[in-house]
């Protein structure tokens, strides 16, 4: 005798899983077979569920899309089925507590995904122009009905907004918000950094820090950045050429360690790293930048040089020394 929705869905949110079974389950959960039932269970599990963010939460999403949305970059979604989705998957979390409610069960979502070693430019519907980082997710509405433009950004990206005063444009992330009427701004929020960044390029923006409530206004040039594990925040000048050598296709690397840059390499190449503890664990601070076009072996000779870090590579993987 088959297992009801409910006690299936019930079932597995009441035990801990291994990662094949995750992934077996939401294979299932998004199977069309019996939609509506599925549809009613995780309507009622995001509506009855308590939520807390969390960085598992993120990272869970974050590997999640490679698994099984690289191929398919753009997707409709119903927003409380990403949410019951996600909380199912994250045994436990809700990951989009930066919604706070204002969107209908039924409001249809645009996910946008960019691969590795990819870079995107899409318009939003309205107008507002977005460069999208590679193994970047943002979540949009398919049009802005409600008194603020609400985007939802895993990844980094830059926008060019759209002005309009009457409808203040949003970008949420996991722990800052970022509000602007008509500007440029670029904004990095990759889960397993540990920090979020927000750049001023152009105009005026103001950033909400949702855990102490602070709220800092930044002018051209400016960036503040978001320590998660400390909850503090720090205000910068910054040169905008270097905040955007992405979008041109160059790799900027500032003022980064081995770990945090082999975490930019792996975003920008399709490698994986492989490396003694010792290696990641130096303290050393690094700043380097390459042309669009340099290859993974050129990059890493010049670290090689600098850093005293040897490495080899074989096929998709690269290992250090």
């Amino acid at each position: 005798m088959k297992k009801p929705i409910k006690n299936i869905i019930e079932e597995y949110t009441s035990n801990d899983q291994s990662e094949e079974i995750r992934n077996d389950f939401y294979t299932w959960l998004i199977d069309e077979e019996h939609k509506e039932e599925k549809d009613q269970e995780l309507q009622h599990l995001w509506k009855n569920t308590p939520a807390a963010p969390s960085e598992t939460t993120w990272l869970s999403l974050y590997r999640f899309k490679e698994k099984l949305f690289s191929k398919k970059k753009r997707k409709t979604i119903y927003i409380w089925q990403s949410i019951a989705a996600l909380f199912i998957l994250t045994s436990g979390f809700l990951l989009f507590m930066m919604l706070e409610g204002k969107h209908s069960v039924n409001t249809d979502l645009i996910e946008e995904f960019t691969p590795i070693a990819q870079v995107d430019s899409i318009y939003l519907p309205d107008g507002t122009l977005v460069y999208l980082n590679s193994k970047t997710t943002l979540l949009y509405p398919n049009e802005f009905t409600g008194k603020t433009r609400s985007v939802y950004l895993i990844g980094e990206a830059t926008f060019n907004v759209k002005k309009n005063p009457a409808q203040p444009f949003i970008v949420k992330t996991s722990n800052l918000n970022i509000t602007a009427l008509g500007t440029e701004f670029n904004v990095e929020a990759y889960p397993e950094e540990p920090t979020i960044t927000a750049t001023l390029l152009s105009g005026s923006i103001a950033v909400d820090n949702l855990i102490d409530q602070t709220q800092v206004i930044l002018t051209p040039e400016e960036q503040i950045t978001f320590n998660r594990k400390s909850a503090v925040s720090k205000k910068d000048r910054i040169d905008k050429e270097i905040i955007t050598a992405w979008q041109r296709g160059e790799i900027s690397i500032q003022n980064k360690s081995i770990a945090e840059i082999i975490r930019v390499l792996e975003r920008r190449f399709p490698v994986k790293f492989q490396y003694p503890h010792s290696v990641i664990h130096k303290e050393d601070k690094f700043n380097f930048r390459f042309r669009r076009d340099a290859s993974l072996e050129e990059v890493m000779s010049v670290i090689q040089v600098v850093s005293g870090v040897s490495f080899t590579i074989d096929n998709e993987v690269c290992y250090l020394n």
